[in-house]
């Protein structure tokens, strides 16, 4: 495969889609080194409040983000199946923590009703989305599988995106709190906008007979 093969299309988002989820997941465990109170300045009422919770929160959610770029790489699923569906447990046990702690927290949130409502609304999602990805495949209904966990990884970017959001937003002069608001929706709803209109495109398209 030549450079220019490689930096193109598909591949192009499959290489921002590992790097970002990755950069994303090791920042998020900053606070094995700096400490919670430090990592964290502006989670200190999640820390204080539901401590066993928050930790985790920002354990599993990091390792779901490193499993997902695995799950979608063709080479282990052709030639390692039984790797691949042990990876695909441990995301789904990942999802499963870290989307109950992410209940939790969305109700004892301090910025207010729309911002609890859409981070609680995420972790509906992301729950939901990954349990009908694993039900899907164990009937063996591997199509319907693939669609249900692009989605569900499509809510674990959603830590990659708020993180892409957030600054832009207060670059652009809107207040942490506002700004917090509006990623608690727009971080997963973009995401999942996306990945609708990517199916709708790739279906194929039923042709009617005049």
């Amino acid at each position: 495969m030549t450079a220019t093969a490689i930096f193109t299309g598909r591949n192009l988002w499959r290489i921002f889609f590992t790097v970002t989820s990755l950069a994303i997941a090791l920042v998020s465990m900053r606070f094995l080194a700096l400490g919670m109170a430090t990592a964290f300045p502006n989670m200190l009422h999640h820390i204080r409040a539901e401590i066993p919770l928050f930790y985790v929160h920002v354990v599993t959610g990091p390792l779901a983000l490193v499993l997902a770029p695995l799950q979608f790489s063709k080479k282990i699923r052709a030639k390692m199946p039984a790797v691949h569906r042990w990876i695909g447990r441990t995301y789904c046990l990942c999802v499963l923590a870290g989307g109950i702690a992410g209940l939790v927290m969305a109700v004892n949130s301090t910025e207010g009703f729309f911002a609890q409502s859409g981070f609680f609304i995420l972790a509906v999602l992301w729950l939901s989305m990954t349990g009908l990805a694993l039900t899907k495949a164990r009937q063996r209904k591997f199509v319907e599988h693939r669609k249900w966990m692009i989605r569900s990884v499509a809510m674990t970017f959603g830590a990659v995106t708020l993180r892409i959001e957030l600054p832009i937003l207060m670059v652009a002069g809107t207040s942490f709190e506002v700004a917090y608001s509006i990623v608690a929706w727009s971080s997963w709803a973009l995401n999942l906008a996306v990945v609708e209109y990517y199916f709708r495109r790739s279906s194929p398209r039923v042709s009617v007979p005049a």
